[in-house]
């Protein structure tokens, strides 16, 4: 799917494929003690401004629904 993206906006879909050096990259700065994660997390996550509510309503028809396919 990553080299979909790249030959959409016409670059090598290949490129999407050689993570090689920026996985050994994130592995150094892992085993120097940086907060990679750890930081993300707090930036992306905790730290983030952005909210949404979210509604769930019950289907009072799925039961029935449910029973009818596991009959079929």
């Amino acid at each position: 799917m990553a080299s979909l993206s790249e030959w959409s906006y016409g670059r090598a879909p290949v490129e999407a494929l050689r993570f090689a050096d920026a996985l050994d990259g994130l592995k150094l700065r892992l085993a120097s003690g940086e907060r990679v994660f750890e930081n993300l997390i707090e930036k992306l996550l905790l730290d983030n401004p952005h909210e949404v509510t979210v509604q769930l309503l019950p289907d009072i028809d799925l039961s029935a629904r449910l029973k009818v396919r596991s009959k079929c």
